[in-house]
């Protein structure tokens, strides 16, 4: 995940829970299901839920401000909510100093 700096490398994937060692997660369960039945596209992220952080001084002005994207699901086994994979993308929206952030940011992967 590191390289020999210490710094991470995106895009990053943990395959494994730390808890309990299982690979097998809820929600990507659920969505390789509807895939095979045709009900959602192939190219579909399977997450509970994608955590945006963006990285931006909210005191200056910035046009597409970079965002981490965090993708979280559950493990199947013991049920310990947690990260599957992290990216680096691009916000799709023009931040103003001062600015309250909408809740959900809009991303573009990068």
């Amino acid at each position: 995940m590191a390289d020999e700096n210490h710094e991470l490398k995106f895009p990053l994937d943990f395959e494994q829970c730390k808890v309990c060692g299982s690979t097998e997660l809820v929600i990507k369960s659920l969505i390789d299901k509807e895939k095979a039945k045709g009900k959602i596209g192939a190219d579909a992220k399977p997450a509970l839920m994608t955590l945006n952080a963006l990285i931006a001084d909210m005191r200056k002005p910035m046009l597409a401000p970079p965002v981490v994207a965090v993708f979280v699901d559950i493990c199947a086994k013991c049920g310990t909510l947690r990260c599957v994979h992290a990216e680096i993308g691009t916000a799709k929206v023009q931040i103003k100093p001062g600015q309250l952030l909408p809740p959900n940011i809009p991303f573009i992967k990068g």
